[in-house]
């Protein structure tokens, strides 16, 4: 197997460094000014104009806090229209995971309707407003949206990838 590049940034930048950097230039090395260069490195060579782009992301659960937060995908989606792509933001809907209701009546599956699905992405900031893109579920509307392709496994030979995934250009 081929080894994969592997890429750091470091959320830490001594004081002293700070110090040295011009007032008006401290974003550039905050941890989100340096998602948006990573992806740039990480992006350039695989984007074209013109294609489309899927960022697959964990919009999470209701009243959780176990996903990535938005403004770092913002910037991944900033910088795939840069390099003239035209990206949107999906997630998978899911067949689990009860969370409480905001009435404190029976827990609700909160990924399991598209209703539900888009109201708990927007609760965790996901929308076309946030992202700067589209916001969708991959496999909507009910979860079995899906293209079957074959797969050389040692356990299984084909694999179910959602639709709006398997048809975009780049992932």
């Amino acid at each position: 197997m081929e080894e994969s590049e592997v890429y750091y940034v470091g959320a830490h930048v001594p004081i002293t460094y700070i110090s040295r950097v011009p007032s008006t230039k401290w974003y550039t090395h905050s941890l989100v000014y340096q998602t948006k260069e990573l992806a740039g490195k990480v992006l350039e060579d695989l984007i074209s104009p013109g294609q489309i782009v899927v960022i697959k992301v964990h919009f999470g659960e209701r009243y959780t806090q176990a996903y990535i937060r938005p403004i770092y995908v913002r910037k991944v989606v900033d910088k795939v229209k840069e390099l003239g792509g035209r990206p949107f933001v999906c997630d998978t809907l899911f067949s689990g995971g009860r969370v409480l209701r905001d009435d404190g009546g029976e827990p609700v599956w909160s990924r399991r309707a598209l209703e539900e699905a888009l109201l708990t992405a927007a609760m965790n900031g996901f929308t076309n407003e946030t992202m700067g893109c589209p916001v969708t579920f991959a496999d909507a509307p009910k979860g079995l949206s899906y293209k079957e392709h074959p797969f050389k496994g040692k356990y299984i030979d084909r694999v179910y990838i959602a639709s709006a995934i398997a048809e975009a250009d780049v992932l």
